[in-house]
Formats: C-alpha cells, structure tokens, sequence
C-alpha cells in the first residue's frame, strides 16, 4: 500500500508485475538516493504516492496496468493472471456497498507477459478475500454470499485457453 489514504470511485487501482530480482529502496529525502518515481505523476491523487519517504523501487516494473476494481482475489496459470473484486464505485445512496459485495464484483483475465487485458467476466458477488484457485483446467470463487463458482475451460466455456498449468 502506497499511502493509508483511500479514495473510492477516483482513479481505480494499480495491477503491478514485478521481476522477483527487483528490489524496493529505503527514499530519505535528506540523502536523495536514486529510485524511481513510477506511479503517474498527474491527477487528483498524486500528492499519495511518491511521499519522498518510506519504500519506492528502483528500477520500472515489468509490467502495471490500471484495474476499475478493488482486487480481492488475485490466481496465475501458465496463460492468464485472474484478477477478482468489488467495482471502484460509490453510490451516494449506499456507500459501503461495493465494498460490502452489493454491487456485483468483475474477475478480469490478464496477459501474464505485458498485463493486457484478455476476458472480463461479471459477478453477482465479490470473492472472498484470496478466495479463488486454479485447479483441473477450472477456476474456483468462494464468494461473498456463500457460493462457490466453479468456471470450466471446456468447449465454448469463456475460460478456454486460460486454465493451463504454469510450467
């Protein structure tokens, strides 16, 4: 987490994939080290982030996309990265709601190679928090109103091609 501020409906939140060498570096002001001002460095909310203390990195990600969602529930195969969660919206009328998995919830497949988006999927419920895996050539949801959905990768299923194992 960037910043213990939180501001819904803005401007979503920030999907990245990191090589496992990256390493994060200590940012004191007083010593200017070199690292990377690598969030956007524009918009309402950019005062958050780049605080000039605390963690940031010192090389660019691999990839990092932007996701309308609040992630939740987060599985890789060997073709896709699944992404599930609440919308990052908020009702004036029920403020809590997306958060409390009243307002649907989106599973995103993602591009494991350059974070491109391949398949969004509605819900009726966000997942329970890391409830979701990949097993069998299925995707599994534990969600919040106590079901689990099971997705398939057969024949005309949306999943196909994206159930793979890593290798």
């Amino acid at each position: 987490m960037l910043s213990p501020l939180f501001f819904p409906a803005t401007d979503g939140y920030f999907l990245v994939a990191d090589r496992n060498a990256a390493q994060p570096v200590v940012v004191n002001p007083r010593q200017q080290p070199n690292w990377l001002r690598w969030l956007p460095q524009e918009g309402e909310l950019q005062k958050c982030w780049n605080l000039d203390v605390g963690f940031a990195r010192a090389e660019p990600p691999h990839w990092m996309t932007n996701t309308p969602f609040r992630i939740r529930a987060l599985v890789r195969t060997a073709n896709a990265l699944f992404a599930a969660g609440p919308p990052d919206v908020c009702d004036p009328a029920d403020p809590l709601g997306a958060l409390e998995g009243r307002k649907g919830a989106v599973l995103l497949a993602f591009n494991p190679d350059d974070g491109k988006k391949v398949l969004e999927i509605g819900l009726e419920a966000p997942p329970v928090f890391d409830g979701m895996m990949a097993a069998n050539g299925r995707l599994y949801l534990s969600t919040l109103d106590g079901k689990v959905i099971c997705l398939g990768a057969g024949p005309g299923q949306p999943l196909r091609g994206f159930l793979t194992s890593p290798s």
